[in-house]
């Protein structure tokens, strides 16, 4: 019993160690929110059609217009 509590144990601050080495602790600023405002401003629908029609991935017989 005290042996399954100390691997546990073990086991929840390795995950937490490995968790943080690789998602947290980037002291670098990310460059995506200037790269994001900047397809937002040369983003273009000109050239697409109003109407569309849509269907449901796990259902494809069912259809609906795209006009809400």
């Amino acid at each position: 019993m005290k042996k399954n509590v100390l691997y546990m144990g073990i086991a929840v601050i390795a995950g937490l160690l490995a968790g943080y080495l690789i998602f947290g602790g980037s002291s670098e600023k990310s460059q995506t929110n200037t790269e994001n405002s900047n397809i937002s401003e040369e983003h273009d629908h000109t050239g697409e059609s109003l109407s569309q029609m849509w269907t449901c991935s796990m259902h494809p017989q069912i259809m609906a217009d795209g006009t809400r």
